[in-house]
This record gives C-alpha cells, structure tokens and sequence, in this order.
C-alpha cells in the first residue's frame, strides 16, 4: 500500500460496499453483498463441527447403544464449546457449555458403561484431569479408534475429525504446560495432517459449502506446522479434483504458495533480502495469486480467498489490497481476518499511513457487532496507529480535532465490549486499558474514571496478569497521586534514594505505605520499597537474588506471571512472548546468575531467560545490546544483539539440553562480557563495539517461535564485581 492512496482510501471503503471494483477485479464475478442477520462465524463453525462429529458417530456408534442419546448430547455441546473458543476472541453466548458440563457430561457417558472407542476419544478430550493423563492417553485413544475406523471399513470419516480438534488439542496441551504432549503432536499429527487433507479430495468423502470453508479457515492453524517433505503430497492430491471440490483444492494451494513465499524471503526487512530470495517471493506469490483468483471465480460468495489476497498484494506491493477488502466484505461482513490483514498491510513498514489506519478501524468500529470481534479490530487500529505514530494521535485537540472523535469512539468501544466480554477481553482489560491510553494521551478526568472501574485487588486483577504493558506502575502511581499524605512521604522517599539515603529512604517508603488507604497505592509503594532494597544491597557488595520475593517489585510486560512455590511462573500470550523488567541498575560491573526450568520435552525453536539491556549513555541507538540464555532445536546458548556490529543477530549454540534446570552466569566488565550456561563457557570473551553503552537494566522474558511456552525462573543472583575476571582489564573506577 502506497502513500499515493492516502487521498481516496475513504472514497474506496465507502464505495466497497456499493459493489464497486477496479480493473483487476472486473474480471471476476462480484460477490453479492450478505444479509447482516446470517449466523455468525462461530455459528456456521458450530453447525461445521456438529456435521463432522455426529457424522463421526453414524459411520462408528451403536445405534442401539442405551448411551446414546447421552453420547450425542456430548458431542453437539464440545462442537458448541469449540466453536466459541477460537483463542477467546468471541462473546460466549447465554448457554454455552463449559468444559465442567462436558466433563459432567464424560461422569455420566461412564456410569452409564460406554465402551465405544469413538466416544473414548471425545471423553479423553474433555477429561478434567487431562492436564496429568494427556501424555499418557492422548495418543493411545487416537491409535486405538484409528485402528476402530480401518476395521469399520471407512477410516477417512475418524481422519476429518481429527483435522477439527487437533490444532485446539495442541493449543489446550500448550496451556496446560505438556510441552511433551506438543512435541509428539509436532512428530506424529504435523507429519499426517497433510494425508488428513488430501483424502479430503477423495470422490467418495462428501463436503458441503460450509464444510469447505471451515476446513480452508483450519488449514490457516497447520500450513506453518506441516513438514516440508509432507506438502508435495497435498499439491499432488488437490490437483485433479472433482468440480464441487475445486474452490477447496485452490483455496489451499494458494495458502501453501504463500507459507513458501515467506519462508523464502524471510522476515528480515526489506533492506536486508538478498535479490535470490527477493525473486522467489515472487514467483511464489503469483503462484498464489493465480489460485486465488481461480477461486474467487468460482465461488465470488466464499471470502477466504479475497482475505488472503490482501497478504498477496501486500507482498506484491500492487495497491490491489482494498479492493480485496471489498471483495471479501461484500462475500461476508463478518470476516476479521480480512481486517486484520489489511490493517497489517497499512503499516508503515508496508508503505501505509495513519489515514489509511483509521480509515479501517472506523470501518470495524462502525460494524457495532459486539456479538463477534469486528470491533475488536478497531481497537487493534487504533493500537497500530500508536505504535507508528505515537500518542500524540489520541490527544485532546490532536489533528484538528481527529484526536478527540477517535476518543470518543474509544469509549464507546470500552463499554460495549465490557457489557459483551469475551475470555481475551474480560470488563477489567477494558478499564485497564482504557486507564492507559487515557494516562498517555493526557485524558485525567478518563484516567480517573476507568480507574474507578477497575478491581481495586491488584493481586486477584494480575492473576493472570492480562494488565500488560506495564500498566501495574501506571495504576499504582496515579493511585498514590490521589493521596497527598501518602505522595509527600513517597516524593521524599525518592529524592533521598536519588541521594543515596537509603536509611531515610526506606523509612519514608514505610511512612507512604501506611498513610496509603488504595490497595493499587500500596502495592506501588511496596514495589518501591523492593527496589530500594535491592540497590542498597547490590552497591554494598552484596549478592542479591532478585527473585526472592516473587514478582514484588518486577513489572510485568507481556505475557503472564504468577508466584509459585518454585519461583515465577512466566507463561507466553498468544504473541508467543512474556516479558518482566526490573528497575534495578546493575551499572557496569557485575555478575548474574540464573536459575531456570525449562519444561520438560519442549520443542524449539525458543528463546528465554535474563534479559542484560544496556542502555546507550547518549541518545544515538533506538534499541540497546542483549545477552539472553536461549535454547533452539534442542541446543542451548547465548544470544547476542548489538547493533553496532553486523549481523546483528548471533546465536552461538553449545551443549544438547539434556536437563530440565538451566544455570546461566553472566560477567560484564565495561565493554567486555563472558557467559556460560551449566559451567560450559558459551562466550568466553565478547568486546561490545562502542564505549556508549552505561547502565543495564535487568529483565526476564520468553520467545516461542512456533508455540507458546511456559518457565519457571526460580533464582536471579546479582552482585558486583570489585576486580575483573579477564585478563589485562582495567582496574574498576571507585564510585564517588
């Protein structure tokens, strides 16, 4: 997307819906625009699910089994319960089962005596002790009821099941922590879902409309899983195909080109693709392009195909994304992925502008379908156009008034979607977010009313900590700001800590905490008090484990954490990252060590541990050197990033992992650094390439690159270094 569209970007979207097209979509035949009240995505997925698993049931149930009826009552409720939980990003209708009424539901199909291998299979899903018995039977009822459906004489029907609760059992195990069940999931079902979606296009297996749109929309969840080796096998089967099936073998074709255009190219930025990789993309996306199309030729009503061509033109950099967009809203209104990737496509990294962002999220905004997540997308836009353009946009009187219309949508977005939550956006991450962006857009008479709205517990609001972002220290400050008794003796906690009083300082911290009467005011304060602590004791020569006293005076970023008996409990989000950053400053001179678990049977890649940022000591570098424990395909190492050298990203792998527990010390002696992992030195000497770099501020953190993850830090020793553990090094200088 070119800034040549800012002008008509309004025009365009308006247009959309009146069935406009250009000369690239005059081609093919123009959807009809879709009745507003047909059911939902999560409905159709509904229906979708039902089909497939009471299908299930026909070819291989008793028809005289006295657990009948109770057999399909279980599986109509899972299809409902599945439909809903599409990573939590939709409304759960009044009525919906839970995964209690199923397990309810497993309690009487067994005490009734069901002895059915396929309704094993749906019991062992909803087990509530799945957690511990996933690994032991998940895979042992599979083999079982596929050996059922090979001697029943009809083993497709087991294998489409599969294809429907395979990519929620990875992503269930994956938030039950059983890294291990993830790794045979990856080694034995990543290895078959490409033999699961080729018999698909076998001419006795029957598909509806609605079975192939929601089989295209599930292939988005396994074409980054499936094996290389396995794809070529898919291509071959989806290539002569019966007519009713063709739009499905398109569908899927193209997103196979895309997955390999962007292995080819790689994620890097533009700047650094090499003319090779550049070609490849290429040749790939209009691969793509052409399978798409075919699709929307034959079936202009189905939207998945216009969704992902938005993906392709932005790779193309053809300006064909809104038309696109139109496309698939005209074919279904109700389609998010559409916008999403056009909101990814009108980044400024992909050549769009802050026009153009709004431009989309009004449009999702003004959907005002609570009842799915179209609105969810607005305020997703609005996060985008901050992140490229600052808060600055959101500001009273911002842009000739722009700043404060889009407020006012904000607002209105809040309370909406906390009278509708869904599980990603429960009422208090609408206050809480709203707090925020009020904070930094300078909104006090907002702040002080989402703050009103919010849990007044800090501890039950970050269990889980869905706040994020540092929102912890921003609520806890503006709570002690309401409090002038409590503010003055924290104010004068601060300037004698800046002095070095630590006695004194301390003393007023305690003074603060009991005249605090707002529990998020007295967390603050307590938070304080942890890091005064921790510097009084660090400068003295003490070693100091920062995780002692659990999260207390860390401030949570992204992800999830909790205090657990082993230490902190770090869980990714669905970005597949957690981040935790401590303010304490370890200077120049120090030494680290880490203590960490990595779950059992994890599967790389990932990169987790001690985060060591050292911030440049003049305003010359956007972003800072890091030294991470890292592990990737089962090797452990360290990870480098400084960006005066290039690559700028380096890895140097060591050791196979063969233990669950990690220990990483880490030395740095002004622009030197050493670092080892379980005693075995990963880098025995580094030199950074400028002097620029001063003070370190500490950190934890975890990156999935394929899962989600979680860890258990348990110990982070810091302490300072008084002579150098190098050879030839200079002698400290003496602090003041």
């Amino acid at each position: 997307m070119n800034h040549g569209l800012r002008f008509c970007i309004l025009v365009l979207l308006g247009m959309m819906f009146a069935g406009a097209g250009t000369s690239q979509e005059a081609a093919l035949p123009a959807p009809q625009l879709q009745a507003e009240d047909r059911p939902t995505r999560p409905e159709r997925r509904r229906v979708f699910y039902q089909d497939q698993f009471l299908g299930g049931y026909e070819t291989y149930g008793r028809a005289d089994a006295p657990w009948r009826e109770e057999g399909i009552a279980l599986l109509n409720n899972f299809a409902a319960y599945l439909a809903y939980d599409d990573h939590g990003f939709h409304p759960h209708p009044e009525g919906l089962p839970t995964m209690a009424d199923l397990a309810e539901q497993r309690s009487v199909l067994i005490e009734a005596g069901a002895d059915e291998p396929y309704l094993d299979y749906f019991c062992m899903l909803v087990d509530p002790e799945r957690n511990s018995r996933f690994r032991a039977v998940h895979f042992e009822i599979q083999e079982a009821m596929r050996a059922y459906a090979a001697e029943a004489g009809n083993p497709k029907r087991f294998e489409r099941v599969l294809l429907c609760v395979e990519h929620w059992v990875m992503r269930s195990a994956l938030a039950r922590n059983d890294n291990r069940g993830r790794r045979e999931w990856a080694r034995k079902d990543r290895l078959t879902a490409s033999d699961n979606y080729s018999l698909l296009f076998a001419e006795d297996v029957l598909l509806s409309p609605n079975d192939q749109e929601n089989y295209a929309e599930l292939f988005r969840y396994y074409v980054n899983d499936i094996d290389n080796t396995q794809l070529p096998k898919l291509m071959r089967a989806t290539e002569q195909v019966a007519p009713g099936k063709q739009w499905l073998a398109h569908v899927l074709r193209g997103m196979v080109f895309i997955q390999s255009a962007w292995e080819a190219r790689s994620s890097k930025w533009g700047k650094d693709v090499a003319d090779d990789q550049w070609r490849k993309f290429g040749v790939y996306l209009q691969f793509a392009e052409d399978e798409f199309t075919a699709a929307i030729a034959l079936h202009p009503e189905r939207s998945t195909a216009a969704t992902e061509l938005i993906t392709v033109s932005m790779g193309q950099s053809n300006d064909n994304e809104l038309e696109w967009f139109g496309h698939a809203m005209r074919a279904d209104p109700q389609d998010s992925k559409a916008y999403i990737n056009l909101q990814w496509a009108s980044r400024k990294r992909w050549g769009g502008d802050a026009t153009a962002m709004l431009a989309i999220a009004r449009q999702a905004f003004e959907s005002g379908r609570y009842d799915i997540d179209l609105p969810d997308r607005f305020e997703r836009g609005i996060a985008n156009i901050i992140s490229d353009y600052g808060y600055d946009r959101i500001a009273p009187g911002a842009m000739d008034g722009e700043g404060d219309e889009i407020w006012q949508m904000l607002q209105t977005y809040f309370e909406k979607r906390a009278a509708q939550p869904t599980a990603e956006r429960p009422a208090d991450w609408c206050w809480s977010r709203g707090f925020r962006l009020a904070r930094r857009a300078d909104r006090p008479d907002a702040q002080w009313d989402y703050f009103t709205k919010l849990d007044q517990n800090p501890d039950r609001l970050y269990k889980p900590y869905y706040i994020g972002i540092d929102k912890r220290w921003d609520i806890g400050a503006f709570a002690i700001e309401r409090e002038p008794e409590a503010l003055f003796a924290f104010e004068r906690a601060k300037q004698m800590l800046n002095s070095g009083l630590y006695e004194q300082a301390e003393r007023a911290l305690t003074e603060a905490e009991a005249k605090a009467e707002n529990p998020w005011a007295k967390t603050h304060v307590r938070d304080l008090k942890r890091l005064t602590a921790w510097d009084r004791a660090f400068w003295n020569g003490e070693q100091v484990d920062v995780l002692e006293h659990g999260l207390e005076g860390w401030r949570p970023s992204r992800g999830f954490a909790q205090d657990t008996e082993r230490g902190i409990e770090v869980t990714a989000n669905d970005a597949k990252e957690a981040r935790l950053f401590c303010g304490l400053n370890l200077g120049e001179h120090y030494e680290a060590e880490l203590t960490m678990t990595v779950p059992e049977g994890f599967h790389g890649p990932f990169w987790g541990g001690a985060g060591f940022v050292l911030s440049p000591t003049v305003t010359r570098k956007p972003f800072n050197t890091t030294m991470l424990f890292a592990a990737r395909d089962d090797e452990v190492g360290v990870y480098l990033q400084d960006p005066d050298v290039e690559p700028k990203n380096d890895l140097n792998l060591g050791q196979p992992v063969n233990t669950q527990t990690m220990t990483m010390t880490l030395q740095r002696w002004g622009k030197r650094l050493r670092c080892s992992v379980n005693g075995i030195a990963m880098i025995d000497s580094y030199e950074l390439a400028t002097e620029q770099y001063g003070e370190t501020e500490l950190g934890l953190g975890l990156w999935y690159g394929t899962q989600l993850g979680k860890f258990h830090f348990e110990s982070l020793r810091v302490r300072l270094l008084e002579s150098s553990p190098f050879e030839n090094a200079p002698v400290r200088p003496q602090a003041f």
